[in-house]
Parts: C-alpha cells; sequence; structure tokens
C-alpha cells in the first residue's frame, strides 16, 4: 500500500512539472510570463479540461489521497519563493525620481485597494470562504486588487529596454516599495480570519509580537560587527546553504504557529538575513534555491488550484464579474498609477507606461489569491474570477508596452539624466 501511494505521490508530481513546463515553454514563444503557462496547467490538468473527458482522466492522475502530499510539496515552493524575494527587498539606488516614485507608491496602492475592498462588499453574499468573514474577505479583495508583481514586471522593463529609464525605474522603484504593504496586507486579512475563535486573537497578538522580536534580535546580532565578522567566513561558502533553510524553515513553522501563513514568515526570514558583505553568498544561496523553487516546487504550488475549480461550470454572471474586476484593477492601478505620474511632471509617455506596468499582476497576485483560497477567506467562485483577471492583466502588459513604445512621437528609451 505504502508503495502504490508513493508511486502515485510521484507520478502526480511528475505529471505536473512536465505539464507546467511545457505550458511554460509555451507561453514564452507568445512572449508572455511562464507563470501564466504554469496556472494555466493546472486549469487544463483539473476539471476544466481533463475532468470533462470520458473516464475523468483528472480525479485518476490526481486522486484526493495524493492531494495533502501535493499541498506539502507546494507549501516549501512558495515558502522558498517568497524568502527570496525578502532577501533582496530593498532600493537599489537612489532615485533622481523621488517626487514621482513616492506618488506613485501611494496612490496605485490606496485607491484600488479602496476601489478593492468596495468591490469586496458588492461581493460578499456568494464570495465569502469557509472560514472567512466580511471585513477580511472584503480587504482581502482589495489586497488583491492592489498587487503588482515585482518578478514579473523586472523581467518586462529589462525586455522592453526600461531598466535606465524613468518610466522603468518609477514603476521598479513603487513596485519595490509596495511590497512590504502588500505581505502586510495579507497578514492583516488572515489575521482578521482568525479573531473570532476562542482565544485565537491573544495568540496571534502575543506569538506574532514574540516571532518579530526573535528575528529583530537575530537580525540585529548578524548585523553585529563581531557577529558579522564571525558568520562572514560561513556565508562565503557553500556551507551557508543549510543553515539559511533551516532558518526560513522554522521561522516559517513558527509562523503558521502563531496562526499566520507561512509565507509572512519566510519574508521575514528574507528581510532578517544580512546584506551586506554577503553579496556572493546571496547569490550562491540564489543560484542553488531558485531553479528548484521555479521549475520544480512553486509550479506544484501554482497548479494545485486549478486541479479542484471548474472554470467551465462558470456563470454568465461569473464573466460579467471578470469584466467588473479587470476594469477596476485597470482603472484603480494603471490610470490611477498614470495619473500619479503626470502630477508628478513626468512626460505623458512615460506616465503611460508606469500605468501599463503598474497594472502587471503575475506570480505575486497568484500566490496572494492562493493563500487566501487555501485560508478559506473567498469562495472557489471568486478565486476563479480574481484569477482571470490577474491572468487578463498581466497578458497585457507586455503587448500595451510594445504598442505604446512603437506610436511613441520621441524615442521612449531616454536615459536617466543624473544632473536632473
Amino acid at each position: 500500500m505504502s508503495s502504490t501511494f508513493d508511486a502515485r505521490v510521484l507520478l502526480s508530481i511528475a505529471v505536473v512539472i512536465l505539464a507546467a513546463r511545457l505550458c511554460g515553454m509555451l507561453a514564452e514563444r507568445l512572449r508572455q510570463p511562464p507563470v501564466i503557462g504554469e496556472v494555466v496547467a493546472g486549469i487544463l490538468l483539473g476539471p476544466t479540461l481533463l475532468g470533462a473527458l470520458p473516464g475523468d482522466l483528472s480525479a485518476t492522475l490526481f486522486p484526493e489521497e495524493v492531494k495533502p502530499a501535493l499541498v506539502a510539496v507546494g507549501t516549501l515552493g512558495v515558502v522558498f519563493y517568497v524568502f527570496l524575494v525578502g532577501l533582496d527587498l530593498h532600493i537599489s539606488h537612489a532615485s533622481v525620481q523621488q517626487r514621482a516614485i513616492v506618488s506613485v507608491t501611494v496612490a496605485s496602492f490606496a485607491v484600488p485597494f479602496l476601489l478593492g475592498t468596495g468591490l469586496g462588499v458588492v461581493l460578499h453574499d456568494d464570495g465569502v470562504g469557509a472560514h472567512g468573514e466580511a471585513l477580511s474577505f472584503a480587504l482581502f479583495v482589495g489586497t488583491a486588487m492592489s498587487v503588482t508583481a515585482l518578478p514579473v514586471l523586472a523581467r518586462i522593463i529589462e525586455e522592453c529596454r526600461l531598466v535606465r529609464h524613468r518610466s522603468g525605474e518609477v514603476a521598479m522603484s513603487s513596485a519595490v516599495l509596495q511590497e512590504p504593504l502588500i505581505w502586510f496586507a495579507l497578514a492583516l486579512c488572515l489575521f482578521l480570519s482568525r479573531a473570532d475563535e476562542s482565544g485565537a486573537l491573544a495568540r496571534t497578538l502575543l506569538g506574532t509580537t514574540a516571532l518579530a522580536a526573535g528575528l529583530f534580535a537575530i537580525a540585529w546580532m548578524l548585523r553585529h560587527p563581531r557577529t558579522r565578522l564571525a558568520t562572514s567566513g560561513v556565508l562565503s561558502r557553500g556551507s551557508g546553504l543549510t543553515p539559511a533553510l533551516g532558518f526560513v524553515c522554522a521561522t516559517s513553522a513558527a509562523s503558521a504557529a502563531v496562526g499566520i501563513h507561512p509565507v509572512i514568515g519566510a519574508l521575514a526570514a528574507g528581510v532578517a538575513l544580512p546584506r551586506q558583505r554577503t553579496h556572493a553568498w546571496r547569490e550562491t544561496l540564489r543560484g542553488h534555491v531558485d531553479p528548484m523553487t521555479r521549475y520544480v516546487l512553486l509550479p506544484v504550488f501554482l497548479v494545485l488550484p486549478g486541479l479542484s475549480i471548474d472554470l467551465g461550470s462558470l456563470p454568465l454572471a461569473g464573466a460579467w464579474q471578470v469584466v467588473l474586476v479587470f476594469a477596476i484593477a485597470c482603472v484603480g492601478k494603471g490610470a490611477t498609477s498614470y495619473a500619479a505620474a503626470r502630477w508628478s511632471r513626468m512626460e505623458r509617455t512615460d506616465a503611460l507606461l508606469v500605468g501599463v506596468l503598474m497594472n502587471t499582476r503575475g506570480l505575486v497576485e497568484l500566490v496572494v489569491l492562493n493563500v487566501g483560497f487555501a485560508a478559506g477567506l473567498i469562495s472557489e467562485r471568486v478565486f476563479a474570477v480574481l484569477l482571470l483577471a490577474a491572468l487578463l492583466t498581466t497578458t497585457a502588459t507586455g503587448p500595451l508596452v510594445e504598442r505604446i513604445q512603437q506610436r511613441a512621437p520621441s524615442p521612449v528609451e531616454r536615459e536617466l539624466v543624473a544632473s536632473e
């Protein structure tokens, strides 16, 4: 029995990895982020396609008894991914566009958050998950509408040759500043969803305070001159990989134990680790962890929701909800970013590029949606609506940027002038 179970689990993982990779490669051929293809792979493997065929091949490949194992693998993948995000969560250089960055950061987070929260109130009747309630559900929808996906944004900026130009710098810096706001808002939603349980509020508050104090103490010690000198040798060698991964797993476990999702602990672990004089170690860590996470573990996490959601059963009213969410996303994130950039006296073309770039959702949005769905904050129907809207906004970013560049009256690729 055990060998049969192991075979089913390994077969399921193999199918997920191969399907996600093939769909990711196809997405790249279509000039889209690979994450789009990986999410589509989950939809194709689930009841939407395979489950609708005679014999229900989806249930045969992914029986209920193997899904807990897939959840464990996927959780490890998202923990490592968010840890790497936290490890690099900083602005790399001082900007000459400080006014634009501040205004775009504040406006493009606050406005879509408020609009999304209002949308959550509208969708509340049939949108709350098993463990959600009115407030946490509305705030979660607001959080989902506020996301700008930093990894996908960075790739689009690089491919469109906007790395050293006003629009690329403002969009990238604003996305970096918004990253901790997104994770804080997600943590707040998860916290509120447990606040009505007996003693959960006090345990979560005390546990979170103790965890934050412990991480602060560790961060201080690792940055203290004596401790930094003692650990610099370890961090410069491959032997630093083991304690780093053990640290992120332990922090994520502690985060889950106090009632917060493991991704919050993983992000905090990445932020707590030192950056000074450890660049080579961080690159070594990323070189070892990132490929396994990106191509093996994380695809399992992204595919999982598609294995249990049938988009074909989404009623016509659900299609209108997708259009509504897409419109609010474009207005709340894109148009607001454009207006904030213009208010900061950026030229029209640059401001338009900032608006389009800030509307990129991608992997971070999918992680946030998956976490909320797994935690029971949102229903299957609302998850499907938000997922489709996220895919639409992400796939539209690259082509829109290229179109703006082609129609620009003057070259978009204007180098930053340090004397400004």
